[in-house]
């Protein structure tokens, strides 16, 4: 087990558990990261094939006059600063690849949760809000809300979805208990995770269920990763995130909050994504592409505001972290694989 952190003194949030698969845990478990293994022979899949099944369902608009500009790039207006990556075109392209990304590796499935027609649906962090519309369009049963820091421009949006302006970590006022509640890739969105997910319980109906989809770092299968540039920028990327007061890793720590909080019925399952097509079978290849392209699309976006605000390194400096790391996503001997951590749970009765 590793190191525990001890949490600040003035609140409540648990001590984060350094990643370890192997750590006790008395919720249910499932790891898929031990199925990975290096393809010898290298073969390939058609990336072709793989992009022809990444489409959006929307046509996804950029309002600059929605946005602020840094560092080349487009960030929220409304609580400007309090979310780290930009809401350009460019981000709003890396968010569809994400999607697809991890319905491919959730078997084409929304969610996990075993709840078969929620009437009210909340989607925090929504995004581009492509979860909600498709959540609202393969359940027109549902009343889905998606709400984000920044505005959801898009068209096709089905009757039963919509879309507001809002930020989580304030009070919520909703007039209507929810059924389901979804989170994904909220990692680097909030300094007190834990009570954002106090507040799902709080305005969750009895029996309702609260899904969080989120992703980890960079890890290794062997030493392949010692003293690449990709695990450097890896590294530093948590450390700024770190130095903001804002733990990165904290999927690792979902369950047991969860469990804390008073959910049951805590069910927590890890998906991996290789950084590109070096294991073996077309599963891993696929998930592969998907994670290279999605990084390549974020390694600026990801790094820029947390690394230059956190670690007070300039734009020169997080430029060329970025640029000697893209090579390494690419080299099939470094055997990088990122984790997709599904945690949901239910409310009691």
């Amino acid at each position: 087990m590793g190191s525990v952190h001890e949490p600040n003194n003035n609140t409540d949030k648990s001590p984060y558990v350094e990643p370890s698969t192997s750590r006790e845990k008395n919720w249910k478990f499932t790891d898929l990261a031990s199925e990975l293994a290096v393809d010898p022979e290298g073969e390939e899949i058609s990336s072709e094939d793989v992009w022809n099944t990444v489409t959006t369902t929307n046509n996804i608009n950029t309002d600059e006059d929605d946005s602020v500009q840094e560092f080349g790039r487009t960030y929220h207006r409304y609580k400007q600063g309090s979310y780290l990556l930009p809401n350009d075109a460019k981000e709003k392209a890396r968010l569809t690849v994400q999607h697809h990304m991890t319905l491919y590796a959730m078997d084409g499935e929304l969610y996990l949760a075993p709840i078969a027609e929620p009437k009210n649906v909340l989607d925090i962090g929504t995004g581009t809000g492509i979860w909600a519309i498709e959540m609202a369009s393969r359940h027109p049963e549902s009343n889905v809300l998606g709400v984000d820091l920044s505005p959801v421009k898009t068209e096709a949006v089905p009757s039963n979805c919509q879309f507001e302006i809002a930020d989580v970590t304030d009070p919520w006022s909703y007039d209507t208990q929810f059924d389901f509640i979804h989170g994904r890739f909220l990692l680097t969105c909030f300094d007190d995770h834990k009570a954002v997910f106090r507040a799902a319980y709080e305005n969750l109906a009895p029996g309702g269920y609260l899904e969080l989809e989120d992703i980890g770092g960079f890890e290794f299968i062997d030493d392949s990763g010692d003293g690449t540039a990709l695990k450097k920028w890896n590294d530093t990327l948590f450390k700024a995130g770190l130095s903001m007061g804002r733990n990165w890793k904290c999927a690792w720590s979902y369950a047991q909050w969860l469990q804390e909080l008073g959910f049951v019925d805590v069910v927590e399952k890890h998906y991996v994504c290789p950084g590109n097509t070096w294991p073996k079978g077309k599963y891993f290849k696929t998930l592969g592409i998907l994670l290279n392209q999605n990084v390549k699309l974020g390694f600026e976006g990801l790094s820029m505001a947390v690394m230059t605000r956190g670690l007070r390194m300039s734009e020169d400096e997080v430029m060329k972290l970025v640029a000697e790391a893209k090579p390494d996503l690419d080299d099939k001997n470094i055997h990088s694989y990122s984790r997709i951590i599904v945690v949901h749970a239910r409310k009691p009765l």
